[in-house]
């Protein structure tokens, strides 16, 4: 399924809405949270594995038009502070666990361990 996203501007804040059915984990959203960008993301697929709900980002259900609404209402209302907390703990979640050196290392004593 392709991935369909929409950068909505507010007040100088940008965030990025992936309202999709099926992910595995969205490499946008990897790329979004590396940059600092807020998330709002449907509970789809292994999304939850990466977007925390006010943690690292907004979680939705899908196909939920009232939950897109509230979510972005919800980070109009969010204070730079809080923006920034989030958009800090999400850039630490995929430099910890999505580093191209770290995940190369995995994979190397994965092959080796199957070797």
């Amino acid at each position: 399924m392709p991935e369909i996203s929409w950068f909505l501007r507010n007040n100088n804040q940008d965030v990025l809405l992936l309202p999709s059915l099926g992910e595995g984990i969205a490499n946008v959203v990897l790329e979004a949270m590396s940059l600092g960008l807020p998330i709002i993301s449907t509970d789809c697929g292994g999304m939850a594995e990466v977007v925390k709900h006010k943690e690292t980002g907004w979680l939705i259900p899908m196909r939920s038009s009232s939950a897109i609404v509230e979510a972005v209402i919800d980070f109009d209302k969010t204070s730079s502070e809080d923006l920034k907390a989030m958009t800090k703990s999400a850039f630490e979640l995929v430099k910890k666990e999505f580093d191209n050196d770290c995940n190369i290392e995995k994979f190397i004593r994965l092959y080796e361990s199957v070797v």
